[in-house]
Order: structure tokens, then C-alpha cells, then sequence
């Protein structure tokens, strides 16, 4: 019976390391996702800004595309 609460205390602890360690890995994994996603919202960022200018550039210069062509 001894043997029997030594081996299940045992089965548990064992399987709590494994779930701290899974836990540890996990938060690795979250943290090492944040700066890959960080890294790619700094790529991409920039460039509605740089629609937004050509889309500026376009419509100023349309009306007089549009005079040249008529």
C-alpha cells in the first residue's frame, strides 16, 4: 500500500514537472510569436502611409492628365 502512494505521489509529480515544462515552452513559443508578429507589423506598417501619398499624388495630377488628353 506504501508502494502503491509512493508510486501514484511519484506519477504525479512527474506529470506536474511535464506540464511546468509544457507551460515554460508555451510561454517561449508566445513570446518568440509576439516579436515575429512586432517584426512584421514594422514591415508593413509603413505602407498605407505610402498608398495614402500615391493615392495624393494621383488625384493632383488627374485633372490636368485629363485637360492634356481632351
Amino acid at each position: 500500500m506504501a508502494t502503491d502512494k509512493a508510486a501514484r505521489a511519484n506519477r504525479w509529480s512527474h506529470a506536474v514537472r511535464q506540464l511546468e515544462a509544457m507551460a515554460g515552452e508555451i510561454r517561449v513559443q508566445l513570446h518568440l510569436g509576439g516579436m515575429e508578429l512586432r517584426e512584421r507589423w514594422n514591415a508593413l506598417e509603413p505602407r498605407p502611409r505610402h498608398a495614402g501619398t500615391a493615392v495624393g499624388e494621383v488625384t493632383d495630377s488627374a485633372p490636368e492628365e485629363l485637360v492634356d488628353r481632351t
